[in-house]
């Protein structure tokens, strides 16, 4: 007997049984929770530049934390755009909305709101884009011609092509 009333061998399957609860838990939450990654190219530049790491707030565990709360303009999001691969983009507007570019402006329903400024030789206009419910807009923060591939080139994206909401980031 050891000095808490517990065997030595029921002391063992306890360390084990919690020892396999914690790599269950380490498991769900990496596989549906929480997952790093790592900034590749400039479209998210200067903000995320290429070498950056996030930590990324999976869906599930997103609606877990945050019940109801969707996504927001401003969040930063990991998606999966039409032709495959992710893409690191911020959240210019959630539908219903009108979202457009006018002088370097970002209006959404009319509205100029803040978003990243372009760099002097980037898009500075685009026609209104309607944005229907349970759509995204996402722009990168670099909206010079070629610097990042968006909404602006392959339209408004549904809430499931949101693979995560970045909630932290480490720069080289």
């Amino acid at each position: 007997m050891t000095a808490g009333g517990a065997t030595p061998r029921r002391s063992r399957a306890r360390a084990w049984a919690w020892l396999a609860l914690g790599l269950a838990m380490g498991v769900l939450v990496a596989t549906q929770g929480l997952t790093f990654m790592r900034v590749e190219g400039g479209s998210m530049a200067p903000s995320y530049p290429p070498g950056t790491l996030v930590l990324v707030l999976r869906p599930p565990l997103h609606a877990v934390l945050y019940p109801g709360r969707g996504y927001r303009q401003g969040d930063v999001v990991v998606v999966a755009p039409p032709g495959g691969g992710l893409s690191l983009k911020r959240v210019a507007a959630v539908g219903p909305a009108a979202v457009a570019l006018d002088g370097g402006d970002l209006l959404v329903d009319g509205q100029a709101v803040p978003a990243p400024a372009p760099e002097a030789d980037g898009v500075t206009d685009m026609a209104p884009v309607e944005v229907a419910a349970g759509q995204v807009f996402v722009l990168g923060d670099d909206r010079r011609p070629l610097a990042s591939r968006d909404s602006r080139h392959y339209g408004p994206l549904p809430y499931a092509a949101v693979r995560g909401r970045v909630v932290t980031a480490w720069s080289p």
